[in-house]
């Protein structure tokens, strides 16, 4: 899917090699636009963003990995044979599932 795209460039990009999904024309105009200024300010922003520290308790963090909350949504769909709630989205999405930690959230800003 697109994370593992996304996932797969970023290894790529990583290992000097070229993406096989994307043509070398729009490998440089992507490089050129990641060293411009208007995307280091953005990414400066949106790092800051990620990393805040809200009452002291640092970032929140989630388990969801590389799969999309969208993913996420449908699989709890097809598990509770319903739409789950924003609540059980949420839990599902930042308590632990294994037996030791069950239900215990990942970070205190969760």
């Amino acid at each position: 899917g697109r994370c593992a795209k996304r996932r797969d460039f970023w290894f790529d990009e990583f290992n000097g090699k070229m993406p096989k999904f994307i043509s070398p024309d729009n490998l440089e105009k992507l490089r050129k636009y990641w060293k411009s200024e208007e995307f280091q300010k953005l990414s400066s922003t949106r790092k800051k963003n990620r990393t805040s520290d809200v009452n002291g308790v640092g970032p929140s963090l989630h388990i969801c990995g590389a799969i999309p909350i969208t993913e996420w949504r449908r699989r709890l769909s097809v598990s509770l044979d319903r739409e789950p709630s924003i609540d059980e989205l949420y839990k599902g999405t930042h308590q632990h599932r294994k037996k030791e930690k069950k239900g215990s959230w990942v970070c205190k800003r969760s």
